[in-house]
């Protein structure tokens, strides 16, 4: 009887310990996971920026066309997404809650944080288009004219940049928020649905500037003076429009 109760004991005893390797190699995965996500938000936003800074050095010119390659990439996150999101049969994809809003709030909800999301990356592209890559000159520099733009557009690029980052941080507050009051969960399906309607939106938005300015018919003109090539010019929007996405699917991992 003793001799039982002691391999019970030794039983417990390995499977406790058992457990405790098996949070540990889980803990272990879920940090890797971070770090290559996180990896994924630095690198995707640095390559963007110093490629959205190159299209106006060599000669790019719309503002529009500049801002819209920040949302208009997102259909390139699906294959990813797919790839690393959890299966559909996992109660973390939908978790369905109760009180779900109805289809109007969605539509007023995406639609409005689209708006906010397409005028965020529009000052984000002013201050690209205004700021040289290092701000030292504007802070350091005593003349009226630095290079070919003037002391007051770097000041305007300068509150720009200032004002697009502190929009992206009201943005994410606010989208925590809608996920909290308004849509009442944080599943990965619900996260998902919010990223992929909110640049949809942006991007249409986005577009319609692009044509209501007329910036569209000068796009060919603008192709063939790229002073790298028209190859490069197509590339150098895509690339940052891939960018982009490695920078908004990282985001979206991470959470």
């Amino acid at each position: 009887m003793k001799e039982a109760q002691e391999q019970a004991t030794n039983t417990v005893e390995i499977q406790s310990d058992g457990g405790r390797g098996s949070s540990k190699v889980v803990q272990y995965k879920w940090w890797i996971l971070i770090a290559f996500f996180t990896m994924f938000v630095f690198s995707g936003q640095s390559t963007a920026t110093m490629l959205g800074r190159l299209y106006f050095t060599k000669g790019g010119n719309s503002k529009w066309m500049a801002t819209l390659v920040q949302t208009a990439g997102f259909l390139l996150m699906y294959p990813f997404i797919f790839l690393f999101s959890p299966s559909k049969t996992q109660p973390e994809y939908h978790q369905q809650v109760a009180g779900k809003p109805s289809l109007t709030t969605l539509v007023i909800l995406y639609t409005t944080l689209g708006i906010f999301l397409a005028a965020d990356c529009m000052l984000f592209t002013f201050g690209l288009n205004f700021l040289p890559v290092s701000t030292f000159s504007l802070i350091s520099s005593d003349s009226e004219e630095t290079g070919n733009v003037s002391r007051s557009k770097y000041i305007i690029g300068f509150v720009c940049t200032v004002a697009a980052s502190a929009g992206w941080g009201l943005m994410l507050s606010i989208t925590q928020l809608a996920f909290q009051k308004i849509l009442k969960s944080t599943s990965y399906k619900v996260v998902f649905d919010m990223t992929v309607y909110q640049n949809l939106i942006a991007s249409i938005g986005i577009l319609m500037g692009l044509f209501a300015s007329g910036e569209w018919k000068d796009i060919k003109g603008e192709m063939r003076g790229f002073e790298s090539g028209q190859a490069s010019y197509i590339m150098n929007l895509v690339g940052t429009a891939v960018a982009w996405q490695v920078f908004t699917y990282g985001f979206l991992m991470k959470r």
